[in-house]
């Protein structure tokens, strides 16, 4: 429901309702009950709404409310908008062609599935209908008016296909044979997956641990890299015990004291008395 509907609606509505067998229909609103009050299907090209009550006073109140002259236009403009666009979903990134509603001059805005809102621009081929390009999210993508709050219509953007083929490529190549036709696969696959450069076709599965085993070759890059991490790991405990060797394990000489008397300089230990 609109946010400017429902305050003018009131805190609650008393009706009368016919019971309808709403299965087949998408239903709009509903009483406290559960009972269906506006449901909407498809007839033909266009769609009917049916309001389960009457337009005045003698079964509900709703006619008497000033949100009722507003909940009316709402309808009559989603019933006689115009198409968003003749397909009914679009792919991620494409360009989207919003054509202006009725009375619309000021512009259009798009709430993305991510609930932030992008304005779309005016188209230039002169014909007054909008452009948005920001489609890069998939899921449902409402029009607003320029009011930000006013919905004038939906449109769905969808990811691409692929995952959900379950074809197989074999079946396009089948003029090819050998190494031709993996070649053509191969070629397909990458062109599909964005060319990534490791990509390897196998026609037959039985053949798949000679394949893993033939990529394996060449230069062995991880093994280079191990063998040098772990000289590495050798050398740096040998090399810290030389330098400690050489800095912690010299012998400290036992210091001398000069007698006085003596000329001949020799060392006399430390325990000499003086007299």
């Amino acid at each position: 429901m609109e946010p400017s509907l429902g305050k003018l609606l009131g805190p609650s509505l008393t009706f009368r309702a016919l019971e309808l067998d709403a299965s087949n229909a998408e239903v709009l609103m509903k009483s406290s009950a559960g009972l269906p009050l506006l449901c909407e299907k498809e007839y033909g090209k266009g769609r009917v709404l049916l309001f389960a009550s009457t337009c005045d006073r003698e079964w509900n109140v709703f006619a008497g409310r000033p949100g009722f002259v507003l909940w009316s236009h709402f309808l009559a403009e989603y019933l006689t908008q115009s198409p968003l666009a003749e397909q009914p979903s679009h792919r991620t990134g494409d360009l989207i062609r919003l054509p202006a509603p009725p009375g619309e001059k000021e512009g259009l805005w798009v709430r993305k599935p991510d609930r932030t809102l992008a304005v779309a621009l005016r188209s230039n081929d002169g014909s007054g209908d909008f452009e948005f390009s920001d489609t890069l999210v998939p899921g449902v993508y409402t029009v607003l008016k320029n009011d930000r709050e006013t919905s004038v219509g939906l449109f769905a953007v969808n990811v691409e296909t692929y995952e959900s083929d379950l074809s197989y490529l074999d079946d396009d190549f089948t003029d090819l044979s050998g190494e031709d036709q993996r070649s053509a696969i191969e070629a397909e696959l990458k062109s599909r997956l964005g060319q990534p450069p490791l990509v390897r076709y196998i026609a037959d599965v039985n053949t798949l641990a000679d394949e893993l085993g033939r990529s394996g070759g060449g230069l062995k890059l991880w093994d280079v890299l191990l063998v040098v991490v772990l000289f590495i790991a050798l050398f740096e405990p040998w090399l810290a015990n030389q330098i400690s060797a050489r800095l912690y394990a010299r012998n400290v000489a036992a210091p001398s004291v000069v007698v006085p008397g003596r000329t001949d300089w020799q060392s006399v230990p430390q325990e000499v008395t003086r007299t």
